[in-house]
């Protein structure tokens, strides 16, 4: 190679070298880019799902709770009313005659609430793999269903002889006024329907606290990365000994303890019922 052609090449070099390198970081500049708007399209996706999801548990969660202080709410004026008038039916001119629900009404609330508990169990399950939490929170509003319907029942069967089953408003006084000609119901009825609206009452209580838990535990999970300088506290109740569902390791740990043991409980009440038949030889 001549003196001439070196020279030129020297020239050509000189000259595009810049605009490659600038090419080249240009490219990288636009990779990196086009990375990073993807890695924010994928976050802002997940975020608006995290938030769509919370959205389906807060609606739930504000049906069945809503459901189950109207319920109970029923339950224990049904028990009020129907004492004081059984208390006073013999007194002349019975002033407690107002009766605002008959027993057909009270299966009624009771069932939209025990349903939309249900639908609250079923969507934690759903989303059971957002975190452990939502499964165990789902297995104990399992538990406190059960048990719902066990008090469910104690009242109705408390309520047979001092609730008219199907009167309307209107009606009721006159249903009520039949009943006690055939029978006036003793003060152990009445005892008895005060205690089976107590134990609904407080199991009605507990699992609207539960949901509370559960509406803070879905914000802290779901929107806690979306708004991170707020926080937010679960309630602390008056008795140390209150249980709150709580996301937090030790809680968790307790709460598979507690599911545990009454996952023990069912099978034993359950082979003792139910005992194994003997091989036969």
């Amino acid at each position: 190679m001549d003196n001439a052609t070196s020279q030129e090449t020297v020239i050509h070099l000189e000259t595009y070298l810049p605009h490659f390198f600038t090419f080249g970081s240009t490219v990288t500049s636009v990779l990196l880019a086009g990375w990073l708007a993807l890695k924010q399209q994928r976050k802002n996706a997940k975020e608006a799902l995290k938030a769509d999801i919370y959205e389906k548990i807060a609606d739930k969660l504000d049906i069945a709770s809503s459901a189950l202080i109207t319920s109970n709410t029923a339950h224990t004026k049904a028990s009020i009313q129907l004492s004081l008038f059984w208390e006073n039916c013999h007194t002349p001119h019975n002033p407690y005659t107002t009766i605002s629900h008959n027993r057909l009404d009270l299966i009624d609330l009771h069932y939209k609430a025990a349903q939309a508990v249900t639908e609250i169990l079923l969507l934690l399950e759903r989303y059971a793999i957002t975190g452990k939490n939502f499964e165990i929170f789902a297995q104990m509003l399992g538990s406190h269903s059960r048990k719902y319907e066990e008090v469910s029942s104690k009242y109705q069967h408390a309520a047979t002889p001092l609730i008219p089953i199907g009167a309307s408003n209107e009606d009721a006084l006159t249903e009520l006024h039949r009943i006690a000609r055939l029978r006036t119901p003793t003060r152990q009825d009445i005892d008895n329907l005060q205690n089976a609206a107590k134990k609904y009452s407080s199991l009605s209580i507990e699992m609207t606290s539960y949901l509370s838990d559960i509406s803070i535990s879905a914000q802290k999970h779901f929107l806690g990365t979306i708004f991170p300088d707020n926080k937010l506290e679960y309630r602390v109740p008056l008795d140390p000994d209150v249980l709150v569902l709580r996301d937090d390791p030790q809680t968790l740990r307790k709460l598979q303890g507690i599911l545990e043991e009454q996952r023990n409980e069912i099978a034993q009440d359950y082979y003792a019922h139910n005992p194994p038949k003997p091989e036969e030889e």
